[in-house]
């Protein structure tokens, strides 16, 4: 059974606090905010177009859903009341039930402090507990290095690469496959 409680608060490299938790209802605005500030940032996600506050009250509502049916895990990191990243899992369907798909993003400020290694080891703590899983994908762009370094750390490998997959800044890039066997 879950802990929907979950709140778990965190120190930095830096000092800083941040607290770990499942989204909730009246999140919406932080969560607009962030995405959109990712999107306006042009990083390395796939999403290029902002989010409305209707789509963010669908996501939000469909992560709950997802981690009530203990078909996937949602973890927002917040500074204070600023949210600060975002790691998901979505649990594959059908034969492929035991997969699950990880998914990572950090405001520019939080990043290279550690935040993304505690967010990627507390969502696969999680998974391994709930979602019945043993074995994580996740693509990532082959750019970014700072990102394939820390997977790798974290134990993930290489399978696959498609080749100039992704449209980024006027460019094809390819998309590198991963995987992690739990």
């Amino acid at each position: 059974m879950i802990n929907y409680n979950f709140n778990k608060t965190i120190t930095l490299k830096t000092g800083q606090q941040v607290t770990l938790r499942y989204p909730q209802q009246n999140d919406i605005d932080e969560v607009l905010n962030y995405i959109n500030k990712l999107v306006e940032e042009d990083v390395f996600i796939l999403l290029n177009e902002k989010k409305t506050k209707e789509e963010e009250v669908k996501f939000i509502q469909n992560a709950t859903q997802e981690i009530n049916d203990q078909k996937g895990l949602v973890i927002f990191a917040f500074a204070g009341e600023k949210l600060v990243g975002i790691t998901n899992i979505g649990k594959g369907r059908f034969r492929e039930e035991n997969n699950g798909e990880l998914g990572i993003s950090l405001a520019k400020e939080f990043r290279g402090l550690g935040l993304g290694r505690i967010l990627i080891n507390e969502i696969i703590a999680q998974a391994k507990q709930y979602l019945n899983i043993n074995l994580l994908i996740l693509a990532v762009c082959a750019p970014n290095q700072v990102a394939l370094n820390l997977y790798q750390s974290v134990g993930f490998h290489e399978y696959g690469r498609l080749p100039q997959a992704v449209k980024y800044k006027d460019q094809m890039i390819d998309k590198i496959l991963m995987y992690k066997n739990l």
